[in-house]
């Protein structure tokens, strides 16, 4: 058995007796019935745990059998460089804070020393095909093409003559059958009618109520609100015009920042991810914006070794319109600075 083992099952006892200090109920019965002997026994074992600390806290622990030798041990960071000679501590060099080769990252492809170069579409974060919902009148279209509207705002309008003259009669209904249910309530506790009819007062009631929310749900199809903040892109329909279901009446699309859209080798996925950076340079505007990639479209083109990449523009100032084209310029040293590892070269 190890020595140290055998030190802590021998202070087991000590321990032991040093714990009925911390009782107060021995207290009491000290003091009852006194015991020299026993007294002795404590003050010996309080005297041999004092010790024992005293021996840990200057770091050395005494042999207790087998001649062991004595063993130190140092705690602070001081004493371990007091014990270094000085060539050792000359040659301590402070962290530089870089990687080194072994943990820097690998990649499995040899990066392409030409940067990459085509032609991309600038395209709206979100659009949308307005069509009829039902067939009827067209009361008035708010906006023309190239409009800006807010989120909430009323697009288009029907007339609805026809539902709003359905609805009153349904409301008259219900207010009729809401009454006598509530008069069949009373009657019903002063035994003048049966249950059956009170349920079937509840039950033309509930049919009502049902009649009601149907026609208030068609009442909402005659106004519709824009989603999001967005522009007409496109207006096909016009005031006072009778429509069809599932006419196109007109296409929106959203105001947020613009997206890139353009198509690059399938072989470059070797260095193209999602979130490495790229560069757009307008041909509308003649200037350079910052992007980033944010999705990477799910097939390649058989026939011309493509895919289709979408990447989100930067904040800019000057206002931009879906449709116009420039040059994204993708570099693999830039994309790697990034942190960004290839699609090909990603573990999934």
């Amino acid at each position: 058995m190890a020595w140290w083992v055998r030190l802590v099952f021998g202070c087991r006892p000590l321990l032991a007796r040093a714990k009925k200090l911390l009782d107060p109920a021995w207290y009491t019965a000290l003091y009852r019935k006194i015991d020299m002997g026993q007294i002795f026994q404590i003050c010996a074992s309080c005297f041999v745990l004092c010790a024992c600390v005293l021996f840990m806290r200057e770091g050395y622990f005494l042999a207790i059998k087998n001649n062991l030798p004595e063993l130190q041990f140092t705690s602070t960071a001081s004493a371990k460089t007091d014990a270094m000679p000085p060539e050792t501590l000359n040659a301590l060099q402070p962290a530089s804070g870089q990687k080194s080769k072994t943990e820097q990252r690998q990649y499995d492809y040899q990066a392409s020393e030409q940067p990459l170069e085509v032609e991309g579409v600038l395209v709206p974060q979100k659009t949308t095909v307005i069509s009829s919902s039902h067939d009827g009148k067209i009361n008035r279209i708010y906006f023309d093409d190239g409009d800006l509207f807010k989120k909430g705002e009323v697009l288009v309008t029907y007339t609805c003559e026809d539902l709003k003259a359905e609805l009153e009669t349904v409301e008259s209904e219900y207010k009729l059958f809401a009454e006598k249910g509530s008069r069949g309530e009373k009657l019903f506790k002063l035994d003048i009618i049966s249950e059956i009819e009170k349920m079937d007062m509840e039950s033309e009631l509930t049919k009502a109520r049902a009649r009601r929310g149907v026609l208030l749900a068609r009442m909402q199809n005659c106004v519709i609100r824009a989603a999001y903040d967005g522009r007409v892109v496109n207006r096909l329909a016009n005031d006072n015009e009778y429509t069809r279901t599932d006419r196109v009446l007109m296409e929106v699309a959203s105001t947020e920042s613009l997206e890139i859209e353009f198509l690059i080798p399938s072989k470059w996925l070797r260095w193209v991810n999602v979130d490495a950076p790229v560069t757009v340079s307008l041909s509308e505007t003649n200037e350079t914006y910052d992007a980033t990639i944010t999705r990477i479209h799910g097939e390649v083109d058989p026939v011309s070794q493509s895919i289709q990449i979408t990447a989100k523009l930067a904040p800019y100032q000057k206002p931009l319109l879906p449709g116009m084209s420039g040059t994204v310029t993708l570099d693999v040293n830039e994309i790697r600075n990034a942190g960004v590892m290839g699609y090909l070269e990603t573990v999934r």
